[in-house]
């Protein structure tokens, strides 16, 4: 029996769906097709229908499975930071929804994977590391839609050049205080839980969903300089690639340190947070 495949070079990652009023950038309501991001590494399509048994006096097995909850979907990507799609705008965009009072929701769409629609940005996580190319990571939470094929494969090799940022110009660290010395990696993550909200009377699978503020925001750094140590400095911010993700009255939480036979030298790792609510994603250029 003959088997298809789908691989790579047949997907693509779409946001669109825009609902008027959804604010993306600048203040400006966007309503078009939406973007097709660029540098997808992976993604990774999960849809739940919680059932639940009813059982009976005088029967051995259920007598029903009912759902009384509202299905799940989640969507995760990978990206290699990159400049593409208008990338500095995007991703302002999904966090500003994602505050509102009463967020628009998107619609995500990973050609032969899944499809998520009314999907709010519940997490995202920049991480840039000597040695290797700088990430971010986004999670989306919404309801499962139509599947979408993926594309034809492509029978010549095809390629666009897209600035793609690397650990020499990843881009910039922001300390509350002098800067602290010889950092490997840093990791800046977002985060905004959401719940859904549903009436008596109301189909089970159209409920409301709300963000539930303040959400999180948490930078770490981790380094080999006993200065990242020594110094009371810690990460307020981050410039990676075309994103500047900063936070107000962001505080320090740890501070560790850890000295090994057989490593280089030690290393030191310093995590500070603040709320979601707190913080703000624009242009590197801003």
């Amino acid at each position: 029996m003959a088997v298809t495949r789908v691989i790579y070079t047949q997907g693509s990652v779409g946001l669109s769906g825009l609902n008027a009023g959804c604010t993306w950038f600048a203040g400006s309501a966007i309503t078009g097709a939406g973007v097709v991001l660029s540098g997808v590494q992976s993604a990774n399509f999960t849809s739940n229908s919680p059932k639940q048994d009813v059982n009976s006096f005088g029967v051995l097995g259920a007598i029903n499975k009912v759902q009384v909850e509202p299905s799940t979907a989640t969507m995760e990507l990978a990206l290699v930071v990159n400049s593409g799609n208008g990338a500095d705008t995007w991703l302002s965009g999904l966090v500003a929804d994602a505050i509102r009072a009463t967020p628009s929701g998107i619609t995500v769409t990973s050609a032969g994977i899944g499809q998520l629609t009314q999907a709010i940005l519940t997490s995202f996580q920049l991480e840039a590391s000597v040695g290797a190319i700088p990430t971010l990571n986004l999670s989306f939470e919404g309801i499962s839609g139509a599947y979408i094929a993926a594309g034809t494969a492509p029978t010549s090799a095809t390629s666009a050049v897209v600035p793609v940022s690397t650990p020499d110009s990843f881009g910039t660290i922001y300390w509350n205080g002098t800067a602290s010395g010889c950092p490997q990696t840093v990791r800046a993550s977002w985060e905004m839980p959401i719940e859904r909200i549903n009436c008596l009377g109301s189909p089970i699978n159209s409920p409301t969903i709300f963000s539930r503020p303040p959400g999180t925001v948490s930078f770490s750094a981790e380094g080999c300089d006993p200065g990242m140590f020594s110094s009371t400095s810690f990460v307020t911010g981050v410039k990676i690639g075309p994103f500047r993700f900063v936070a107000s009255n962001v505080q320090e939480t740890t501070r560790t340190s850890n000295m090994a036979v057989g490593e280089a030298m030690s290393t030191f790792n310093i995590t500070s947070e603040s709320t979601a609510l707190n913080s703000t994603v624009t242009s590197n250029n801003t």
